[in-house]
């Protein structure tokens, strides 16, 4: 039996050795195995996380582009009537500051460019050539066809876009000379419910990107790997996904080292290895909890990149999208249960002048502090959205009965009225707000986002106009505002070629002896349909439209027209701040008077105290100018609005007219009649002759004459009539007398 130990302890040991052995190779290679598989499926999962990054990234990049995209601004400036400056300082100068794109066009609807700045990573050829590719073109006809298909008439004249403004946006990416891009699109539209529409293709936005070191550091933010780059083909050692086009078709490689192999680590360490099994495992558990945090580490992060995309991260608030989006279930749900909602859209105001004098760095800190303050009225299911640099919406859940709501829009819009105090100075900022109500009780139920935030637009609009810093509530009167609003503009754009405006002319009469010198030309619009209509109730709708350059061309050209006919009599013409703006405007005075034979002495330029506000050199040298060729330039309505005594001397006046409030009072106030003295002797000593307006009595002519007024106007010589006959002098002589 001993012989047999002998014998077969040796065979035992070995056969337990082998035994050993066997079983730690084995357990070797199925740990190894799985190593490999784990790190297979760690590069499988990096590739979807790139991926999902990516997307996220794409998602950033459309909803910058729509913000600057989508707007009733924008859509005014570009699809109602193109406006080259704001193109260029809204895409130029705003645009390409807030964000790193490396080209920004602007494509009309034969895709010809309208607008484009670069930072000069593309060349011209590339930028106007290789971009436009078939899936550019297919991306951007989609867009358009998508937008035309959406849009609904809401009444007899009006369209609204019904759809999705993600069905707008798309992206694609393109072969870009040696580079790979990423090409962002975005339609023009205005905000939803916004503005009526034009059923034609829209303009479209154009955002480049190259996906260069910048822009790969920013994905890469989000992602636990080092050296992202973009490549034709996979390097050996590394990873990678495939970037494609349009047509699914390969451009390059996204391409990583990927994390540390841990098979590489225990072949090197292998006779270690071998000796223990527990080193073994204590490798497993180490690559294990390393890719577990790294795994947990990458899903933080691309929630973060989600939240960012969706949230504004100055104040917290949704962006336009999400808003949407929330909001739209919020309303569904209050409009199930039929329980009323409240929407208020606020505008923080002169926040870009705040900008401009103290820096954006304080402007937003007033933001911060303004959101804080808002927050304190929240309540869990409320939704805010920010929706422009200064514009927000809130929607507010049932807050009990209307009393209850209005109270607490009261106290919002005091909270935010109240000064700021900030790094040491008081800041007086403000908002206006307005407020639709969706209540079933009282008739006002509406659960569409469009309609209500159209209304609450609308008396945003009205609260402005009223003085800012204070809130309106929408009344339906609000529409049929906008509707006679919306009458007078279609009516103006017919106005001038179908001949509907007149001249009328008042006559303005020398103070000494009564004697007619100028009459003053005042526009009149004849309707076909409502008759005769006063300058009040359609001139603040040209300019808001942009017509008072072609309107005050036509009653310049008419007056001087008109009243060459009449030698020895002035004419005098109001003009408005457009056209003073005009390089060409002092050349086409002179174009004018020549091509009627008019002397420059006969004609007055009017101009507001408001136009002084912009004391550009541009406006002074055109004063200059008229006055050197003879043309006199008058300030009009003087002592109600914003001029001072420097800028009376600087840009040197020949005429000085006192408002007509300031004569109505004569005899009245005392204090009326030192100021019109006053007047006229400061007038008299910058070397001015001054025209008093809205005489009607006697009374005033003879106070007028003694305080040596050189000339005078109003219904007592005689009221605003169309272009007068040969006996018209006369008539006034013999009124006055």
């Amino acid at each position: 039996m001993a012989a047999r130990k002998k014998i077969h302890s040796p065979i035992t040991s070995a056969a337990l050795v082998a035994a050993m052995v066997v079983l730690v190779a084995g357990s070797f290679i199925l740990v190894m195995s799985a190593i490999f598989e784990f790190e297979r499926g760690a590069e499988q999962r990096d590739a979807r996380s790139v991926d999902r990054v990516f997307d996220t990234y794409q998602g950033i990049i459309l909803s910058e582009i729509e913000r600057y995209s989508a707007s009733n601004t924008a859509y005014q400036k570009i699809e109602a009537a193109f406006d080259e400056d704001w193109v260029a300082q809204r895409f130029g100068d705003d645009m390409a500051g807030d964000y790193t794109h490396d080209a920004i066009l602007l494509l009309d609807k034969a895709n010809r460019t309208s607008f484009i700045t670069s930072n000069g990573k593309l060349s011209a050829e590339v930028l106007l050539g290789e971009l436009m590719n078939d899936d550019v073109i297919q991306l951007i006809e989609k867009v358009r066809s998508r937008f035309l298909a959406g849009l609904l008439a809401t009444d007899e004249s009006n369209l609204a876009f019904t759809g999705q403004l993600s069905d707008l946006s798309g992206v694609v990416m393109a072969q870009l000379g040696d580079t790979v891009g990423m090409v962002a699109v975005n339609a023009i539209v205005p905000d939803p419910g916004g503005i009526p529409m034009e059923n034609k293709p829209p303009h479209v936005l154009v955002v480049v990107h190259i996906l260069d070191e910048l822009h790969l550091a920013m994905m890469g933010r989000s992602l636990a790997m080092d050296e992202l780059k973009v490549v034709p083909a996979i390097p050996d050692g590394y990873v990678g996904t495939p970037i494609k086009d349009g047509r699914e078709e390969t451009l390059a490689y996204f391409a990583w080292e990927p994390i540390d192999r841990a098979s590489k680590a225990i072949l090197a360490n292998l006779p270690l290895l071998l000796a223990s099994l527990s080193l073994i495992a204590g490798a497993i558990l180490y690559v294990l909890y390393q890719n577990l945090r790294a795994a947990q580490d990458l899903k933080l992060r691309e929630q973060q990149a989600v939240y960012a995309a969706n949230h504004d991260m100055l104040t917290g608030f949704c962006r336009r999208a999400q808003f949407a989006s929330l909001a739209d279930k919020q309303l569904a749900e209050s409009g199930r249960v039929q329980t009323p909602v409240t929407l208020a859209y606020i505008d923080l105001d002169l926040l870009k002048e705040m900008n401009d004098q103290y820096g954006h760095v304080v402007g937003d800190k007033v933001l911060e502090c303004m959101a804080r303050k808002l927050k304190t009225f929240l309540r869990p299911n409320d939704v805010v959205g920010r929706i422009g640099g200064d514009e927000f919406l809130v929607l507010l859940e049932h807050r009990g009965d209307d009393q209850t709501t209005q109270a607490e829009i009261a106290q919002i819009s005091a909270e935010l009225n109240k000064p700021i105090e900030l790094e040491g100075m008081r800041l007086e900022v403000g908002c206006s707000l307005g407020v639709s109500v969706s209540d079933p009780v009282n008739g006002t139920s509406c659960y569409d986002l469009a309609t209500l935030t159209r209304r609450a637009d609308l008396a945003l609009q009205r609260c402005k106009s009223e003085g800012r810093r204070q809130y309106r509530f929408y009344d339906p009167v609000m529409d049929q505002v906008l509707e006679e609003r919306r009458y007078i503009r279609d009516g103006l754009k017919r106005a001038l070629s179908n001949n509907e405006f007149e001249l009328f002319y008042q006559p303005i009469v020398a103070a000494s002896d009564c004697r007619m010198v100028f009459m003053e030309a005042l526009i009149r619009w004849r309707h076909p349909e409502r008759g005769l209509i006063p300058p009040g109730m359609f001139l603040s709708v040209a300019e808001q439209e942009g017509m008072m350059n072609e309107i005050g061309d036509w009653v310049l050209e008419r007056a001087i027209s008109e009243m060459s006919r009449r030698p020895g009599t002035g004419v005098s013409v109001n003009v408005c701040a457009c056209q003073l703006g005009d390089e060409n405007f002092s050349h086409r005075v002179e174009e004018l008077l020549t091509k009627y034979n008019f002397a420059h002495e006969r004609l007055i330029l009017e101009i507001t105290e408001s136009m002084m506000m912009d004391r550009s050199d541009q406006i002074r040298d055109l004063f200059v100018g008229l006055a050197e060729s003879g043309v006199a330039v008058a300030i009009d309505d003087f002592g109600t609005g914003f001029s001072s005594l420097s800028s009376l001397h600087e840009y040197q006046f020949q005429k000085l007219k006192i408002d007509r409030s300031f004569v109505a009072r004569i005899g009245v106030d005392r204090e009326a009649d030192s100021i019109i003295r006053t007047m006229i002797g400061l007038a008299k000593v910058l070397g001015m002759r001054v025209v008093a307006e809205g005489v009607e009595t006697d009374e005033q002519r003879k106070f007028l004459v003694r305080a040596q007024c050189d000339y005078l106007q109003g219904y007592y010589f005689g009221k605003p009539e169309p272009f007068p006959d040969e006996g018209r002098q006369k008539q006034v002589l013999a009124t006055s007398a």
